[in-house]
This record gives structure tokens, sequence and C-alpha cells, in this order.
């Protein structure tokens, strides 16, 4: 269309998927008492919080009870994720692995159910994991050709884009020297 001169595209995806199957499924109820937990959040990380406050008894009931499912207080997530201890967190957080999804009794129930069906893909997990990649593509006149680079957060793309139109950025998280490489 004769506009390599003047456009820029840049093509990203938040995260990417990991396929799921009937066979890779956590249920919940055959652990706890799903009447018993204020669930916040079911897959691929649990959320649970105990109605009765008794959140040792809720952490042993879960702990080392599935082969698929990593098990922690809030306080005790590991350091990797950034997030142990924030008060917004439940008392207990699950992080299924990759391919596997925590599920209830009841949602396999409907799966069965004219026009249900188990899902076929979800994100979520260990963003290191390569199915959780995301897809970074850019081209124009200011972004070197045939260039392929190691992957890289998100927060970077920010920079990225304030470099390519000449903008100064906002303070952020992002490191313009993540993407620099690929200017010109």
């Amino acid at each position: 269309m004769g506009f390599d001169d003047r456009v820029h595209y840049v093509v990203v995806s938040d995260h990417g998927m990991a396929a799921l199957s009937p066979d890779r499924m956590i249920v919940l109820d055959s652990l706890i008492d799903v009447a018993s937990v204020d669930v916040v959040d079911w897959a691929p990380v649990l959320g649970v919080s105990p109605k009765d406050g008794n959140v040792e008894k809720l952490y042993a009931a879960l702990k080392d009870k599935h082969p698929h499912l990593a098990v922690y207080r809030r306080d005790e997530i590991p350091a990797v994720y950034g997030i142990a201890g924030h008060l917004r967190l439940p008392a207990v957080v699950g992080l299924a692995d990759e391919g596997w999804y925590i599920t209830s009794q009841r949602e396999v129930d409907r799966w069965g159910q004219p026009g249900r069906r188990a899902p076929g893909g979800t994100h979520g997990y260990d963003a290191r994991a390569k199915s959780m990649q995301g897809v970074f593509v850019a081209s124009g006149p200011r972004i070197k050709t045939g260039v392929t680079v190691p992957p890289f957060e998100n927060i970077h793309v920010y920079e990225f884009m304030c470099a390519v139109l000449g903008l100064m950025p906002a303070k952020n998280d992002g490191d313009p020297s993540v993407t620099r490489d690929m200017l010109r």
C-alpha cells in the first residue's frame, strides 16, 4: 500500500495459552467441601479462604493432596511471583501445573449437557512456561529488519513504542535497553 516508509506495525499478545484436557482436571470437591470456603479464583490459580477462619485446617486439607497442585499459605507463595503476603490474596493459594485445570464437580457435570463442554485451553500459568509466552512482531521505518530477539516481558513494550514514536516515556517499570537493539 506504499506506507512502509511512514507506518510502524506492532503486534503483541498479553499471554499465550496452554491446552487442556478432561483427563487433566483437579476437581476441588474431591479434596475439600467447597461449601466451606470462599473461592476467589479457580483455575489455574486457586484462591480460597475458609469460611470458619481455620486457615491451617484448609491448608492441610489441600497441601500435597494432588500431584499437580502446589498449595501455599498467602505468606509463603514463592518469591518469583512477587505477591507473597499481599493483603488482597486469599488465605490459601493453589497453583495448578501447566495444562491442569481446577474446577468443581458441578462444572464437570455440566460439560455433559447440550452445548457445554470442558474448556480446551487457558492461561495464567507460570509466565516462564513456553505455552504462556506471547507474540511480539514489529515492522516499520525505525525498526531493524530480520532481527530475532530473545523473549522479553511486555512491560518493555511501552518504552519501545515511545522510542519508535520519538516520545519521552513517563516513569514506568520498563527498561529501554531490552528493546534498544531492535531500533535503527
